[in-house]
């Protein structure tokens, strides 16, 4: 530690000191309690290797209900508002998460089980004049996953979000001194301690020792100098065109694993081969201006609308998570003479799966890229490839103004990077 910690008078319950009125209530009286004053952006679901960062959907309720069973057997359990461990209590909990977008599950893709409820309590106010605008993040794990690494690897990805997308500050959170498997994961993540204190049990008369956590963005980003997630790295690197070619050859040779695909699941998602080529790009885009008349991106499009085409599929938007900004790609047989000023980089191309959403609809998107997640798992013969030189990316299926009146909305097809299983492969 930098310098020693601070004492406080009152105790903070459980994970957080603004963490959670009994979570049953929080479902009753959430239409009459003010918002929390934070506003996401893209992506509303995040990745590891192991786990999904992810919405609540209503029917995690079983896993939130054992997540309210291990918190309420826990031997601090009085230190926080007793938390619903029956299927109705359970279900209302669940059904106010889902719809708050302040609340993250955390799924096992292994298992395909949340055992972890991840809260964005708010900006703590209490500490903004000490480190600037600072979110108070709370999590509460179900014990029998404990020291596994999973509570870990969700924070990790949710603080890099957080500081790198959001720009926050600081990230606060607070906990008891005598949990310290609970402990452990913001230790690990290079949280320092701002203050200790002894405090009250919110139920009977029982004292015990708390702490306030606290990290900034300067010390996550030295730390982390480039992205946390493997799956979140943003992929405006050049490629060469002959690695490239290699890698498709190399793909057409793998001896692949036997699908799983069920019969009824066959026509829910599109896979498509996207050759390698070249791209006029907008470049990376960190405002929202960018998206109005005279900004980056508008030029883009208009750029790239405006010359004649017969393939219906020639951009992709991507969102870059390290750099922190939106791009836009053209692809083009050969590079234009009139750019109009846009640069030029190699796009790698693939293997890709497809699902179409609701253009500009966030719970849609995050719903039906879920949805696509979920089928290239169980698909048994497809994988993840997301990396240096792969990127999630989308298309806007814009048609003309009579398609939109008369479907109301437009659509937009999710990309996502896959690669074909080798032979045992797991």
């Amino acid at each position: 530690m930098s310098e020693p910690a601070k004492k406080y008078g009152r105790q903070p319950e459980s994970y957080s000191p603004k963490a959670k009125p009994e979570i049953v209530k929080m479902a009753a009286q959430a239409q009459a309690e003010p918002p929390i004053p934070y506003a996401l952006t893209a992506p509303h679901t995040l990745e590891t290797e192991r786990v999904i960062v992810r919405r609540f959907r209503r029917k995690d309720w079983r896993d939130l209900r054992e997540i309210g069973v291990s918190n309420n057997a826990s031997a601090f359990a009085d230190f926080d508002h007793p938390w619903a461990d029956d299927a109705k209590g359970a279900k209302k909990a669940c059904k106010w998460c889902a719809g708050n977008d302040g609340c993250w599950a955390v799924e096992v893709k292994s298992i395909s089980k949340v055992v972890c409820f991840v809260n964005f309590n708010g900006i703590a106010e209490a500490i903004e004049k000490d480190y600037g605008r600072a979110m108070d993040i709370g999590h509460c794990m179900n014990d029998a996953y404990l020291e596994q690494g999973y509570d870990y690897e969700a924070l990790a990805v949710l603080y890099d979000h957080c500081f790198r997308q959001e720009r926050l500050d600081a990230i606060v959170a607070g906990w008891m001194m005598g949990e310290k498997a609970k402990l452990a994961p913001l230790v690990k993540l290079g949280m320092e301690l701002h203050s200790t204190g002894m405090g009250k049990a919110f139920r009977g008369d029982r004292e015990a020792e708390g702490c306030l956590a606290v990290i900034t963005r300067t010390a996550w980003e030295q730390a982390n100098p480039t992205s946390y997630s493997p799956k979140a790295k943003p992929i405006i690197l050049s490629m060469a065109q002959e690695a490239n070619q290699m890698n498709i050859a190399a793909q057409a040779t793998v001896k692949a694993t036997p699908a799983a695909i069920k019969a009824k699941a066959r026509n829910q998602v599109r896979i498509i081969e996207l050759p390698a080529c070249k791209m006029v790009w907008s470049g990376i885009s960190k405002s929202e201006s960018d998206w109005e008349e005279g900004g980056l991106l508008r030029c883009f499009s208009n750029w790239f609308s405006a010359r004649d085409s017969l393939l219906a599929v020639r951009d992709l938007l991507w969102y870059d998570t390290e750099q922190g900004g939106f791009a836009w790609g053209w692809a083009v047989d050969a590079v234009p003479d009139d750019t109009d000023g846009f640069p030029v980089m190699d796009f790698a191309g693939g293997l890709y799966a497809t699902i179409v959403s609701v253009d500009a609809d966030g719970k849609d998107h995050d719903r039906q890229r879920a949805a696509l997640l979920k089928w290239i798992r169980k698909s048994g013969c497809f994988a993840l490839d997301v990396g240096a030189s792969r990127y999630e990316a989308g298309h806007i299926l814009v048609g003309t103004p009579q398609l939109k009146n008369a479907m109301g909305y437009h659509q937009m097809e999710l990309y996502v990077p896959i690669r074909i299983k080798e032979a045992n492969e797991k």
